[in-house]
């Protein structure tokens, strides 16, 4: 078995209302407590703070400080998030646009080069 089960994990589970007053000692300005509760109860703190990253002071050595900047707010972090949302549904319609071209082109050569039902192997029994 990996080590990694055998790590004991304490970190207490918070309430939504304990995630916003975190984030607020640690600098962010949350102009609606109640909206910023709803946003964490349907995103979700952790996949949320990966936007809070780019809000945050960095340590000397370039590692996090989990303090925000002066004027970071909940608000920027949930723009960031949806800007990300919005541009990964962009880049997943264009490659969807790209699949469909692709399988189209070859499905056209495999009938010019094989006839219309290309998929199906054509095999000869033997007695």
């Amino acid at each position: 078995m990996s080590e990694s089960y055998n790590k004991q994990f304490n970190k207490p589970h918070t309430t939504f209302s304990q995630q916003v007053d975190r984030l607020v000692q640690r600098g962010l300005i949350v102009k609606d407590i109640e909206k910023a509760k709803k946003q964490l109860e349907i995103i979700g703190y952790y996949r949320l703070s990966s936007y809070f990253f780019f809000l945050e002071e960095k340590n000397n050595d370039n590692s996090r400080s989990h303090k925000f900047k002066k004027d970071a707010t909940f608000d920027d972090a949930i723009r960031l998030y949806v800007f990300d949302q919005k541009l990964r549904l962009l880049v997943m319609e264009a490659i969807e646009r790209i699949e469909v071209a692709l399988r189209s082109s070859w499905a056209h050569k495999m009938s010019e080069c094989y006839g219309s039902h290309p998929h199906i192997p054509s095999f000869t029994v033997y007695d």
